[in-house]
């Protein structure tokens, strides 16, 4: 067949025909019923290698041979994809493996790559965000990656978080599965709301430091009173000290002994008419 005559065929069968096919593709029949179901089009952002092989396998089950899958390729293409066949070089493709090999090869290095157990280490804990708004960010990075271990995901998260509690309570409870972390943060984080909730609803409370329970509750700190009570106490010196306009500053000396008892024997021969 010509390449005029193949042009023509191609417009007359339409747009699901490039002209990098070979005569052979072009004039496989379909097989009579043939309607594969349940094949997602692929338009280069997901991997090139795993959705090639499930589309073979579609046809395969509608009873299609290699040929049928090439011929029935441009269908499920869109977007970059399309426009990478159809810029493919005249009669390139006379079979599966010449396909498959293309198809590869552009799109194994363009594709966007799920997140691995990695990229979690890069889920940081910021600056004033609750656990709960941490462990939600954590989780959904964490479940889109494929096979994550336990014990690879538990290690990212204890690396990122900022929490000094948490970080303690981590230590002492040392989960070693998912469900023990997730068990421990559901608690930890009910905890938080409920003291973040307590707080809202009244501003005019001095609060306490960040230190917090095994709930997530803060806990006040002692040393916070024992200080306060400290710190009072140098006022309340400080108050009493100044009542004494005319003392001087540091401490009172005791007195004499010769004041205690009297004048001196010498004062009083002096003191003696003569």
């Amino acid at each position: 067949m010509t390449t005029d005559l193949r042009r023509d065929a191609a417009r007359a069968r339409g747009a699901a025909h490039p002209m990098c096919f070979t005569d052979e593709v072009m004039q496989h029949q379909f097989p009579e019923g043939f309607k594969p179901v349940n094949i997602e089009s692929y338009d280069g952002t997901t991997n090139p290698a795993v959705w090639i092989e499930d589309f073979l396998l579609h046809i395969h089950m509608a009873r299609g041979d290699d040929l049928h899958a090439i011929k029935y390729l441009p269908l499920k293409l869109k977007g970059p994809a399309r426009h990478w066949l159809n810029s493919l070089p005249e009669n390139s493709i006379g079979s599966w493996e010449e396909l498959e090999d293309a198809f590869r090869a552009n799109f194994q290095g363009t594709y966007v790559r799920p997140p691995d157990a990695d990229d979690l280490s890069h889920v940081i804990q910021q600056p004033g965000e609750s656990a709960r708004q941490f462990w939600n960010r954590f989780l959904t990075k964490k479940n889109q990656i494929v096979d994550c271990p336990d014990a690879e995901a538990i290690a990212a998260f204890k690396h990122s978080i900022r929490d000094e509690w948490l970080a303690r309570q981590l230590g002492q409870d040392k989960p070693r599965t998912m469900s023990a972390l997730t068990s421990l943060m559901t608690r930890f984080c009910a905890g938080e709301d409920s003291w973040l909730a307590r707080r809202s609803n009244h501003p005019e409370d001095p609060g306490t430091s960040e230190t917090r329970d095994g709930n997530g509750k803060p806990r006040r700190n002692r040393n916070n009173k024992r200080r306060h009570s400290n710190n009072g106490g140098e006022a309340d010196d400080a108050a009493v000290n100044a009542g004494f306009s005319g003392s001087k500053s540091g401490p009172r000396k005791k007195p004499s002994k010769g004041n205690r008892d009297g004048p001196s024997a010498l004062d009083r021969i002096l003191d003696r008419p003569c």
